[in-house]
């Protein structure tokens, strides 16, 4: 697998960093061992890696601190209840402060709502992903996506 990273990314010239590459949290789990050297390789290419799924999954503290990885991603499950339950708050809080403490990024998946939003940020999460945001859309569409969001505060700033 590690030859054929390497392969594309001298084919297709690539800045391996620019690469990011998930190992959902179950699939991580199955054989601890043999994740943390995969990821550990892949570290040493300098690709950036992510545990998704993260926080309702069976990736132990003790698996994760063995995982070489780049970015966490909150299970959507947590999010979605952030608002109402009290115990995905704090989860939540912990992730974010572990993610500090360890030096490793938290995304918040399945955002959904602006008060979410909001609360996350309170939290101190930094980055997210979800419905309030755009819906998955096609790879060739992302550059117009990014063009019409910054477009209207281009345009209202100018006015002024």
């Amino acid at each position: 697998m590690l030859d054929e990273i390497r392969g594309v990314l001298h084919e297709t010239k690539i800045e391996a960093a620019a690469l990011q590459l998930e190992v959902m949290d179950r699939i991580a789990m199955n054989d601890p061992p043999h994740t943390a050297d995969v990821l550990s390789q892949l570290q040493r290419l300098h690709v950036t890696t992510a545990i998704d799924d993260f926080g309702t999954g069976s990736t132990s503290l003790s698996h994760l601190r063995s995982f070489s990885v780049s970015l966490l991603k909150i299970d959507r499950p947590l999010v979605t209840t952030l608002l109402s339950d009290r115990a995905s708050h704090d989860v939540i809080e912990q992730l974010l402060s572990l993610g500090r403490n360890w030096k490793i990024e938290v995304a918040a998946q399945g955002i959904e709502k602006t008060a979410q939003c909001e609360a996350l940020k309170e939290l101190g999460c930094m980055f997210g992903q979800g419905y309030l945001f755009s819906a998955p859309i096609h790879a060739d569409s992302v550059t117009q996506l990014l063009r019409d969001q910054v477009a209207p505060t281009v345009a209202t700033s100018h006015g002024r």
